[in-house]
């Protein structure tokens, strides 16, 4: 049933790998919004980790 819809399939494809790999994705694209929202999510943490960080090495020129 599905073999009829394989050059389109195919296409579309094509279409999102060359949109990739030029490293343009649409804007109004459900990929584009789940990588941005990943993205802030790495910041996020990033973040996090920078200050729990710089705690503890404040915590510990404190105490030692």
């Amino acid at each position: 049933k599905r073999l009829t819809e394989f050059p389109e399939i195919m296409d579309k494809a094509n279409q999102a790998l060359t949109l990739l790999s030029s490293g343009h994705i649409p804007q109004n694209s459900s990929s584009y919004t789940a990588l941005n929202e990943k993205k802030l999510e790495m910041m996020a943490f990033r973040n996090q980790s920078i200050v729990a960080l710089l705690l503890l090495v404040i915590f510990g020129l404190v105490v030692f």
